[in-house]
């Protein structure tokens, strides 16, 4: 921890150790500083663990979103190859519709050709 030069202790030497004094005020300024980062490191440490929630929230968005986009994907193909389903199933339904008129329309033209051919024999 480095202290500004107007910070300069007093250096005693007790049982062979060297020890540092500092006047009350000086003592207040290096207790507002260590108070100051220790309040810097808490909002620090704070502020990571936030950021990586945002990362891992970040993440499952795009995973989610990746997973819808296929899923989106998959369905599109689904309702594409229902069209082509439908599509199918309406040409034989109109292919069977004009076998049906066909068959209607020669059964009738059969049925007055028989009538009139039973009036010519029966007039004979």
């Amino acid at each position: 921890m480095s202290f500004s030069q107007t910070l300069t202790p007093k250096i005693v030497s007790l049982t062979k150790e060297k020890h540092f004094c500092f006047t009350i005020k000086q003592s207040r300024i290096i207790a507002q500083n260590l108070e100051s980062k220790i309040f810097n490191d808490s909002i620090n440490t704070t502020l990571k663990t936030l950021n990586q929630n945002l990362i891992d929230i970040i993440k499952n968005r795009d995973t989610s979103i990746i997973f819808l986009e296929r899923k989106l994907s998959l369905l599109k193909d689904q309702n594409t190859t229902s069209e082509e389903i439908i599509r199918l199933k309406d040409k034989a339904l109109n292919r069977v519709k004009k076998q049906r008129k066909r068959q209607s329309f020669w059964l009738k033209t059969m049925g007055v050709v028989s009538i009139v051919l039973t009036g010519i024999v029966i007039s004979n």
